[in-house]
């Protein structure tokens, strides 16, 4: 036979199954596009014309293409699946025409061919055309403005068009590996051989119920934030593996108990629904399970990176307390001199001129402490390292706190004021630090002016105000102490802060001006290391990393979505394949159209709306677990999670119900047209 023969064959054979090619093709078009977009907009040439720098949307934007590519892979061989299930009875005719498995494998090859051609080149085309939209929508997420200028990108060509053809031919080897071991007469008749019925495994649907059970309690009690994120992956596949066993064996129980419910089975629009349901659980188990998994990808994503990038402006609000936060640091007092202070103070003061507001200047003394029995350590050397308490330590002069506050405050020499930021308070009446002079408690304010640049999240994790009447003899003490007994371990410092918030509106510009004017004044002012941070430059990098993130998190839901979408209408077609004769016969032995019409109802709602319900408590738990990493990027707002959480829960439901209710017309005209 000549090769066109082959082809025309496969391409007929396309023709003939359009109605599960289209979407298919459709897909893989749009899974193309996605991919070559996430390349796209990696590229160095597309990351200079966001004005971004920093690598963060490069090395984003790179995970994103691996989780396309890896998705892609494991989700194209699982939709080909269907494909080739509804193609094996034409070829097992074939066979019986007189064709090899030769002749089968060639007219494969091209049909793959043939799908790889048309979606690479329908997917690429797609992608050049609307990467310059995403671009300019990604920089407006990031504050930034993209060029106008077009660019296509041969790498992204070159990696996408790799990536898929790999793709498409581990699909092709799969599938003529499967036509290989597979006999004639077993391929035209795989339609009609049905599944066993499956037997309820109480064990294993315990076992699902357990370990869902188990998940949710970890996810609802986890507050570290630190331990979080990677009890967060484990907790995501003990769900994974969860939600298949209550799909597959969980399901079969559930079939087996309705049963056994005469007053529920034996009912017209009930007992059709259940029989089949039961009868071939093991696949569409699966199917429902691997529904509910993409959908609760979707809600978490969408959900998460939406819930991060409308929170910026208040993340940065509670985690950085001041416009400007300016620190000079030195190891020693006696590094700097009167004289660089006064140059530094003054010169900042030029820089700022009137826009200064609130206004915050000291010196402190700035270390790290853990407490233990009532005695504060300045290093790690604990008898038991594990029962602490950790601060980060703010030890600064009389003077200088009267001068923030505006009080006059009086203190003896061996008396202190203690202010605790967090919830590991200090409780002791006295500071008793090893080799330094023992402190009364004078007094602990209820309120303290906040002078720390940035604000920890970390719950274990608290900010100590020590307020002594001589800053740097007491200082001098602890530094001393730990050069003699070889204890010092670096982590002391004494930092001059200066951190104020402007008095007008400034545009994010004028306050980067700002900003570079002070560096140059440390610069020529200052002998030690400094450093000049600015809410405008701290936005920008926000918007960078969670403008990126969530470009990202919208495309994979987009991939993941159309999975979903993909996978119920592939059940729906191929289980109304099977159901039609089902149906066909009890129409014959008496049942009516409307009774038919009611139970498919029956079986398509218990179905196809399971995995949207555990998908929402799924959704539930998972913010449960993310909330302490919320947490420590600034995100404090729960209600502001919850009505993200309970937005996109609903849209999405509302898309699930157009799907279903599209894809049932498909199922209710394969089933009409046998009954």
């Amino acid at each position: 036979m000549r090769g066109g023969f082959y082809s025309r064959l496969a391409m007929t054979g396309i023709r003939r199954n359009k109605q599960l090619y289209l979407p298919y093709l459709v897909t893989c078009a749009v899974m193309v596009m996605l991919s070559y977009i996430i390349c796209y907009l990696s590229q160095p040439a597309v990351v200079k014309s966001l004005k971004v720098g920093s690598g963060t949307l490069e090395q984003i934007l790179t995970f994103g293409q691996w989780v396309m590519a890896i998705f892609s892979l494991i989700f194209l061989f699982y939709t080909n699946s269907f494909l080739m299930r509804r193609r094996n009875r034409e070829f097992g005719l074939y066979s019986i025409l007189g064709m090899n498995k030769g002749n089968i494998i060639k007219i494969l090859l091209w049909e793959t061919l043939l799908i790889a051609i048309i979606s690479l080149v329908a997917g690429l085309a797609l992608g050049i055309l609307l990467s310059k939209l995403v671009e300019a929508a990604l920089a407006r997420l990031m504050g930034t403005v993209a060029d106008f200028g077009m660019l296509i990108s041969p790498a992204a060509i070159l990696w996408t068009a790799a990536t898929f053809a790999a793709i498409f031919l581990l699909i092709a080897l799969f599938s003529l590996a499967r036509i290989q071991l597979s006999k004639p007469l077993s391929l035209l008749h795989s339609e009609t051989v049905g599944e066993k019925p499956l037997k309820a495994n109480w064990v294993l649907a315990v076992l699902g119920v357990g370990a869902l059970i188990f998940a949710y309690y970890t996810a609802a009690n986890w507050a570290d934030p630190t331990s979080a994120i990677l009890w967060f992956l484990v907790d995501v596949i003990i769900v994974i593996v969860a939600t298949y066993l209550l799909f597959l064996a969980g399901s079969v129980a559930l079939c087996r108990l309705l049963q056994k419910n005469k007053r529920y089975y034996y009912k017209p629009n009930h007992f059709v629904s259940v029989a089949s349901m039961a009868y071939r659980m093991k696949r569409n188990g699966a199917g429902l399970a691997s529904i509910c998994i993409l959908s609760t990808m979707v809600l978490v994503t969408v959900t998460a990176t939406t819930t991060l990038y409308i929170g910026i402006d208040s993340s940065i609000r509670e985690v950085y307390p001041w416009d400007i936060s300016i620190w000079a640091s030195a190891d020693t007092p006696a590094d700097v001199t009167e004289e660089n202070l006064q140059l530094l103070s003054s010169g900042i003061e030029d820089v700022v001129g009137d826009n200064a507001d609130t206004y915050a200047a000291c010196w402190l003394y700035t270390c790290t402490l853990w407490e233990q029995d009532g005695v504060l350590y300045t290093n790690y050397q604990l008898e038991d390292g594990y029962n602490y308490q950790l601060y980060q330590a703010r030890v600064l002069s009389l003077a200088d706190y009267n001068r923030i506050t505006g009080q006059s405050v009086t203190l003896e020499e061996q008396e202190c004021l203690v202010y605790s930021i967090g919830d590991n308070s200090y409780d002791s009446d006295t500071v008793e630090i090893p080799g330094v002079d023992t402190l009364t408690v004078k007094e602990r304010p209820a309120t303290f002016p906040e002078l720390r640049d940035y604000v920890y999240n970390y719950e274990s994790y608290t900010c100590l105000y020590l307020v002594v009447p001589d800053l740097m003899a007491y200082t001098d003490q602890i530094y001393t102490y730990e050069l003699t007994t070889g204890t010092y371990d670096g982590y002391g410092s004494y930092r001059y802060y200066c951190l104020f918030n402007f008095a007008t509106a400034l545009s994010s510009q004028e306050q980067l001006d700002i900003q570079d004017g002070i560096y140059a004044v440390l610069a020529q002012t200052w002998p030690g290391s400094a450093s000049v941070e600015s809410k405008a430059e701290v936005r920008l990098e926000f918007l960078e990393f969670y403008g990126s993130l969530f470009a990202v998190g919208i495309l994979l839901s987009v991939v993941f979505l159309f999975a979903a979408v993909l996978i119920i209408f592939y059940k729906q077609i191929s289980e109304g394949y099977e159901d039609s004769a089902r149906f066909g016969i009890m129409q014959k032995v008496g049942m009516t159209g409307r009774e038919i019409r009611r139970s498919i109802n029956s079986q398509l709602l218990t179905v196809f709306f399971a995995p949207l319900l555990l998908s929402g408590l799924h959704l539930f738990f998972a913010l449960c677990l993310l909330w302490p990493l919320m947490q420590m990027n600034g995100i404090t707002n729960r209600p502001l999670v919850l009505a993200v959480s309970g937005l996109c829960y609903l849209v999405y439901a509302l898309f699930y119900g157009v799907v279903y209710k599209i894809t049932s017309v498909s199922y209710y005209k394969i089933v009409s047209a046998s009954a």
